[in-house]
C-alpha cells in the first residue's frame, strides 16, 4: 500500500493556525413555509427589522421620552452608551439577541449523549483503524473543512474529501490515529445540532497537533449523523491531557485572595474580567473591576488590603465547560461571610467575572439584626 504523508494531510499547504468563523443571517421563513405575501410582511416584524418599521411602538417611546429629563433610578448600568440609558426599545432588542440561545429548549443528559454517540463513534473507528465504523458516524455528502494560516500569510478554509479521509483511516499504519476530546459544547434544536469540542491528536504516543472541531449534526431515520466538521490545527500550546478545571480553579480563588491578603494590586485585579462586577456587603458597593481598584486603592498600599481565609468551597460547572460559579464561606474581620461568584474561561484561562460578599446572621439573631439595622 502506498504510504500516506501524514504531515501534509493533516496540515495541508502549511503549519495551520488560527481560527477562522463566518456568521450569516437570512430570513427565510416565506420561502420554506410558502407564506403569503401578507405572511412575509408580518414575519418581516422582528426586532431586526425595527428600525424599518416606522410605526413600531420602541420607535414611539423613544419620540415620546426625546425632551425629557432621565429619572435619577435610570442611570446606565452601560457606561459605553451613556450616562443615562433611555431607550428601552433598544434594551428590548438587546435583551433580544444575546438571550436568544438561552431561549431554547433544556438539553437532558440522553438527548446530549445521543449527538455525541456519532462523534465517538467517529474517534473509536479511527483509533480502531476501521474505515467502515467512521463511515457510519456520517451523513451522506457530508462536508470536512480545515481552516488554516497558509504559508503566504493568508487565511484559507480548504476542503477535504470524505472518501480520502476514509481511506487514509483504512490504509495500515503504524501510528494509531488518536483524538483526545477535552470538551464538548453541544446545541439542539429539532433535527439539528452543533458541537464544538477542543482536541488532541496524537500519532501514536507523539503529540501531533490541536485545535477545535466544529460539527454539525442531522437527526435523521437513523439517529444523528455528522453532517459537516470545520476544525483549526496548531502545534503550539497543545495540551497533553485533560485539563483539571476545578484544581485551576480552587488555584485561582486561593491566589485571589492569597493577593488581597499581601497587597498584590496586580494578581488581585488580574484575577478579573475588565466587565467583572464585585457586590459588597453595603446596599452601595457595587463596582466593576476598575472602580473596586480606584475605591481600594488606598488599601492595596498597606501591606494588607484586607484579609479573608475560604473554605467549604462547592463549584459548579455548566455544560459546555466555559463557565463555572462557586460558593464559599469566609472567615473574615465582620465574622462568618459568604463569597459566591461566577467564572468564565477565556484565553488567558480562568477569571473571576462576578463576586458577592454576603455577612452571614444566625436566625436566632436575624430579629436583632432587623432592630440593628433599623435603628
Amino acid at each position: 500500500m502506498k504510504n500516506l504523508n501524514l504531515d501534509s494531510f493533516f496540515f495541508p499547504g502549511s503549519k495551520a493556525i488560527g481560527r477562522r468563523a463566518e456568521f450569516a443571517m437570512c430570513d427565510v421563513r416565506c420561502l420554506i413555509f410558502d407564506l403569503p405575501a401578507a405572511g412575509c410582511t408580518a414575519a418581516a416584524a422582528l426586532p431586526g427589522h425595527i428600525a424599518h418599521q416606522k410605526s413600531h411602538p420602541a420607535r414611539q417611546r423613544r419620540t415620546h421620552i426625546k425632551n425629557q429629563k432621565p429619572a435619577s433610578h435610570e442611570r446606565s448600568i452601560y457606561p459605553r452608551f451613556g450616562s443615562t440609558y433611555k431607550y428601552r426599545g433598544i434594551r428590548s432588542l438587546f435583551f433580544f439577541l444575546f438571550a436568544l440561545p438561552t431561549l431554547l429548549p433544556a438539553q437532558t443528559a440522553e438527548e446530549l449523549a445521543a449527538v455525541q454517540a456519532p462523534i465517538q463513534l467517529l474517534f473509536d473507528g479511527m483509533r480502531a483503524g476501521d474505515s467502515s465504523m467512521v463511515r457510519r458516524a456520517f451523513h451522506p455528502g457530508a462536508r470536512l473543512q480545515t481552516a488554516f494560516v497558509g504559508r503566504d500569510g493568508q487565511p484559507r478554509l480548504e476542503d477535504g474529501q470524505l472518501g480520502q479521509f476514509l481511506q487514509s483511516v483504512g490504509t495500515p499504519h503504524e501510528k494509531v490515529f488518536n483524538e483526545q476530546i477535552w470538551s464538548y459544547d453541544i446545541r439542539i434544536d429539532g433535527l439539528l445540532a452543533t458541537a464544538w469540542t477542543e482536541y488532541t491528536f496524537f500519532l501514536g504516543d507523539q503529540l501531533s497537533h490541536c485545535g477545535v472541531n466544529a460539527f454539525q449534526l442531522f437527526r435523521g431515520a437513523e439517529g444523528w449523523k455528522i453532517s459537516h466538521i470545520a476544525d483549526t490545527r496548531r502545534r503550539e500550546g497543545c495540551p497533553a491531557e485533560a485539563p483539571d478545571e476545578a484544581a485551576l480553579i480552587n488555584g485561582l480563588l486561593d491566589n485571589w485572595h492569597r493577593a488581597a491578603a499581601t497587597a498584590h494590586e496586580e494578581a488581585f485585579f488580574g484575577s478579573m474580567t475588565a466587565d467583572a462586577i464585585y457586590l459588597g456587603t453595603d446596599a452601595s458597593e457595587r463596582w466593576l473591576r476598575d472602580e473596586l481598584r480606584d475605591w481600594a486603592k488606598a488599601a492595596f498600599e498597606r501591606d494588607t488590603a484586607w484579609a479573608f481565609t475560604p473554605h467549604s468551597r462547592q463549584l459548579y460547572f455548566a455544560q459546555n465547560g466555559q463557565t463555572a460559579w462557586f460558593e464559599e464561606k469566609l472567615d473574615t474581620w465582620m465574622g462568618p461571610c459568604r463569597g459566591s461568584g461566577v467564572l468564565a474561561k477565556t484565553a488567558d484561562g480562568w477569571k473571576i467575572r462576578h463576586y458577592n460578599l454576603a455577612v452571614l446572621v444566625p436566625n436566632e439573631k436575624i430579629q436583632a439584626f432587623i432592630e440593628l439595622v433599623k435603628g
